[in-house]
């Protein structure tokens, strides 16, 4: 296990060079190719991660006070091709959606929203099922082919919270199963699921447990293997230990390594043993933006205003550049990653590679709002992105 001290991370940053966003490059803001308007009347309520499929891409859109849709729009011409309003009526659990994440299997696309499950098929924008479940859902689904994960929030008769781990398939939703049962003062980070060198499914989650009985509380977080073909935990590491920073649990698989977010920590473990191969501390934590990871190397916004570039082998940081902090999560595509501001609401490029804003850019209406933090979406040198009032395609190469 690699230890990296304060003193070397001093002087790393003392020899990274800070880019100021604001001073002029050589590079051109991008062109719009169309616009589209996705609201009647009123802005849109939550902001929910573009999706694509084929020529057609989804975004969140407003139907009025309270009441969103899905919209399936030519990515060509931006030509609204469906619209999806099929959440369940109020009087039911509310039509209300703000999904962090989804699972996309092809055209067909499975999201979240409370206890409210919904599966639209995207070349058609038909519902092909819907279900409401006995818990909550938070942080989105996760999944792997047709089998998907979600942490599901109950409650006992004395109002204790329990966060369990539920999985199911796709093709048959009346088959979905609770294969981990938390206990009150643990908080559990939305699962991984992959399959083994073998073909065995398996999941990856992280265990945030509160201690009680001091005034000031204190959490340490594990990471747990679980086998589903026989449903039993693997290995259960420790990945953090800190007070008052419970932070955000995120986990995600990359080659022989699994990468965690808990707190300000980020840490590697061995995916088949879940030894610690390395892990770094920040400043701030990654709730909002989360991380990626392209050919071998880690990007992620980080809250204390920096964007970082880290090595996925070593975690040796590669360079840090001045960002937004908060940010929607991050969108890579021709070696430049673009990602939405959260306290300027403006769209940023910046060079994968270097770490330099190439620009960024307020929406053509700019008002006090400007582009939402959804996670862009793009292919074939056109970016998509939401503010909250109008859908974008931008011409970026």
């Amino acid at each position: 296990m690699k230890h990296f001290g304060l003193a070397w991370l001093l002087s790393l940053y003392a020899g990274c060079r800070i880019f100021n966003p604001t001073e002029p490059t050589e590079f051109q803001p991008p062109s719009i190719a169309w616009k589209t308007k996705i609201i009647e009347n009123v802005l849109i309520d939550y902001s929910f991660p573009l999706a694509r499929w084929n020529n057609i891409v989804v975004c969140m859109g407003q139907a009025g006070e309270n009441k969103q849709r899905l919209l399936g729009l030519d990515a060509t011409t931006g030509e609204v091709r469906w619209m999806w309003e099929d959440f369940f009526e109020y009087g039911q659990p509310s039509g209300l959606v703000f999904s962090l994440e989804w699972h996309q299997l092809g055209e067909i696309l499975l999201f979240v929203s409370g206890g409210k499950q919904y599966c639209v098929d995207i070349s058609t924008g038909k519902t092909l099922w819907r279900r409401y479940r006995e818990y909550s859902s938070r942080g989105g689904v996760c999944g792997n082919g047709y089998q998907y994960a979600i942490v599901g929030t109950t409650f006992d008769n004395t109002g204790e919270m329990y966060d369990n781990i539920y999985v199911g398939d796709i093709r048959d939703p009346e088959i979905e199963r609770c294969i981990y049962k938390g206990t009150p003062g643990r908080a559990l980070g939305r699962p991984y699921l992959y399959r083994d060198a073998n073909g065995t499914l398996r999941i990856l989650f992280l265990e945030v447990i509160r201690s009680t009985g001091t005034t000031d509380y204190s959490y340490t977080t594990y990471i747990v293997g679980f086998d589903l073909t026989s449903d039993r935990e693997i290995y259960r590491t420790m990945v953090y230990s800190q007070t008052k920073d419970g932070g955000g649990a995120i986990t995600k698989v990359y080659g022989d390594n699994c990468y965690s977010v808990v707190g300000r920590r980020m840490v590697c473990t061995g995916l088949g043993t879940g030894k610690i191969r390395w892990f770094q501390n920040f400043p701030g934590d990654f709730l909002f933006s989360g991380f990626i990871i392209v050919d071998g190397t880690i990007y992620a916004n980080c809250e204390d205003t920096y964007l970082y570039a880290l090595d996925a082998e070593t975690g040796l940081i590669k360079w840090r550049e001045k960002s937004s902090g908060t940010s929607s999560p991050l969108f890579y595509m021709d070696g430049v990653l673009y990602y939405v501001g959260g306290g300027d609401g403006m769209l940023h490029a910046v060079d994968a590679a270097t770490g330099k804003h190439l620009w960024k850019i307020d929406p053509p209406e700019r008002n006090d709002y400007g582009f939402t933090r959804s996670r862009p979406t793009g292919f074939d040198g056109r970016l998509y992105v939401t503010s909250w009032t109008t859908a974008y395609c931008y011409r970026v190469r």
